[in-house]
Formats: C-alpha cells, structure tokens, sequence
C-alpha cells in the first residue's frame, strides 16, 4: 500500500512538472510576437548600415571627381559615346565614370573601387580602352550602392539628354534615372557640376525628392 501511494505521488508531480498543450501554444505564441517586432527593427538597422555605406561611397567618388577634374579640366562625360565608343545607352554614367576615375593617364588612378563593389548588371562591354583604365577586362563595370545596385552619374552639360544616361539597371529591369531637380528652386541639383545619387533599397528612383529613400550626393 505505500508503495502504491509513492508511485502516485510521483506520477503527480511529474505531470506537474511537465507543459500541458495550452501552455505549449502560449510560449510559442510569444516567440512568434517578439520575432514579428523584431523584425522590422532588423530591417531598419540593415537598411541604416546600407544608407551609411552608401553615403561614403558617395564621398569617395566625390573627392575622385574633384582630383580628376583638377587635371583634365572638366568632369568625366556621362557616356562613353563622348569617346566615340557605342553603349546600350543603359548604366552609361556610372560605366563611363568608373572608366574615367581609374584611369592611368595623369595623376590617375583617381579611384581604385575593391572588386567587391564593381558589378556589371546588364553585362556589356567597353568596345576599348579609350579612358586608359587600368581595368584588364572589357567588361562595363558600374559601382554598386550599399543594396548591390549601381549608383547613379550624370554630368551637368547632359541633364536635358534624356537618352544618355537615362536607364538603370536594377535585378534585371530596367528603370529610368533622370537627374534631379530642387523642389524649391526648379533648378537641376549639381548646377554647373555633376549628379552621383543611389535609388536605396526600394529601387525606385524619386531623384533625391522629399521623402524618399534615394541616397544623394549633393
């Protein structure tokens, strides 16, 4: 008889010990709650990260800019079609700017981008090395931004040559990028100068416009 009565107890707690079904589903009711809030927050120090990184690329290419202007005079063209090479006439400005930028010819190179922010998106080629890059391969690199996308260039004298320039290239469409303009002035952004901008991570381009996520450089 007490043996059968400890064999009881022990049952008892044991049952007690253990999680029933419902408290079961409460704790993974929680888990699910707090993964849902965290990711967002997630999301946005992920998209912080990348609108940081982006920026200094933006920097790094605008002091480039300012050393290769000072030797040839004038800023890079936004196509190499001003060399008189054929392009797709898609990511032309950011092609033609990397080209120029990492020439040899001068003082260059002015820039010399780590092989891990060069990608080529709509994989076209350079008919030859009319810029003097030290790139060893024809192919048409463009700088990526912080979402692997490429950046955005536009010299000032093309701002109203909507078919140089005008196409990007983002997962394998195709988006216009035309040069932006001041909300309060009508004026084009970079007057005189050039434009370097990226879309940001939702591959739309509002050309630097109030409230979008377009990362710019000026």
């Amino acid at each position: 008889m007490p043996t059968t009565s400890r064999r009881d107890a022990c049952a008892e707690r044991a049952g007690h010990e253990g999680f029933t079904l419902l408290e079961l589903l409460v704790v993974i009711g929680i888990i699910v709650v707090l993964a849902s809030l965290s990711i967002p927050v997630i999301r946005s120090m992920s998209d912080r990260a990348k609108h940081t990184q982006t920026s200094a690329r933006l920097d790094q290419l605008g002091l480039a800019l300012e050393q290769y202007t000072g030797d040839f005079g004038d800023f890079p063209p936004t196509s190499l079609r001003a060399y008189g090479l054929k392009t797709n006439r898609v990511n032309d400005g950011i092609e033609t700017l990397l080209r120029c930028l990492t020439t040899e010819e001068m003082s260059g190179p002015y820039d010399q981008p780590p092989e891990i922010d060069l990608i080529n998106t709509d994989n076209d080629k350079v008919e030859d090395n009319a810029t003097g890059s030290y790139f060893a391969t024809p192919d048409a690199f463009e700088m990526a931004d912080g979402w692997a996308n490429p950046i955005v260039y536009w010299h000032s004298r093309d701002y109203d040559e909507k078919k140089l320039g005008k196409y990007q290239t983002f997962a394998g469409e195709r988006i216009e990028c035309l040069p932006g303009k001041s909300e309060k002035t009508g004026q084009y952004q970079g007057f005189g100068e050039y434009q370097l901008y990226s879309v940001g991570g939702d591959e739309k381009s509002q050309r630097g416009e109030p409230g979008s996520d377009d990362v710019v450089g000026w």
